[in-house]
Parts: C-alpha cells; sequence; structure tokens
C-alpha cells in the first residue's frame, strides 16, 4: 500500500506552528558527484541533483513530530502497513510452502511408480516359478504314468 507509506511520511515530515499550520523546513546541502548546492525539504531522505541527476540518501533526515491530534491517524495507518507486509510475507512463504509440496508429491508418485514396476517383476518372477513348478510335477506325473503302464 504505497498510499499508506506517503501518507506516514506526510505526516512524519511536518511540525506545527499553530495547530493546522504546516511548515517544512528547506535545508542547503552539496551534490557529492559535482559539489553543486541543493535545496530540499528537511524530511527528504533521498535527493536527486538537478545539474548531474546523481541520487544519494541524506543521513539522519529530520523527522519532526506528527501534527497535535493525528497521532491516531498515524498509529493506525502504520499497523495497517505492518499488517499488510506481514500478510504479504505469509503469502509469499505459502507458494513457498505449496512449491514444496509439490515437489515432494513428484517425488512420491515417482518412488510409487518405481515400487511399483519392481512388484510387477516379483510377480512375473514368482508366476514364472510357480508355472515351472506347476509344469515340472505334471511331467514327472505322466512320466511315473508311463513307467507304471
Amino acid at each position: 500500500m504505497p498510499w499508506v507509506k506517503n501518507i506516514l511520511k506526510l505526516f512524519r515530515g511536518c511540525s506545527t506552528k499553530k495547530q493546522g499550520e504546516l511548515n517544512m523546513e528547506l535545508i542547503s546541502i552539496k551534490c557529492v558527484n559535482c559539489g553543486a548546492e541543493i535545496k530540499t525539504d528537511s524530511i527528504k531522505e533521498k535527493v536527486r541533483c538537478e545539474y548531474c541527476g546523481s541520487d544519494f540518501f541524506i543521513k539522519g533526515a529530520e523527522k519532526p513530530p506528527a501534527p497535535a491530534g493525528t497521532a491516531p491517524l498515524v498509529s493506525a495507518l502504520e499497523k495497517a502497513a505492518k499488517e499488510k507486509q506481514r500478510q504479504e510475507d505469509l503469502e509469499k512463504r505459502l507458494a513457498e510452502l505449496r512449491e514444496e509440496k509439490k515437489i515432494k508429491d513428484e517425488e512420491i508418485k515417482r518412488r510409487n511408480q518405481e515400487i511399483l514396476v519392481k512388484q510387477k517383476e516379483a510377480a512375473k518372477k514368482f508366476l514364472f516359478g510357480f508355472m515351472a513348478a506347476v509344469f515340472a510335477k505334471i511331467a514327472v506325473i505322466l512320466i511315473m504314468r508311463q513307467i507304471h503302464l
């Protein structure tokens, strides 16, 4: 929710002269790349030089208190932003778990197919052995009958 972050920056970045009147102080800094003077709000954390186009962060950007009476709103917005981030993290973890489950299910399916193939081979060997034993007994019985006749 980018709009929540923008509202939070607005409320955090303003001080009050009188109730409801906002004041954002301008500060002057020098570009670290070309040395040009840049005037910016004291609340900005990131600045772009108009001359050379370099982007850089301002350390210790001023964070004045929120205007009177807005603390509950800021608190609610921060809570909503945290909850949204938590929800996004949970959705990401859920997607990871689903992918892991898919991989494990495929592995189980492959193993079950291997087991089935081995069971079929074992059944064939058993049947061939059993049939060989039956034919051998039949042959012995036929041979014994011919001898007694």
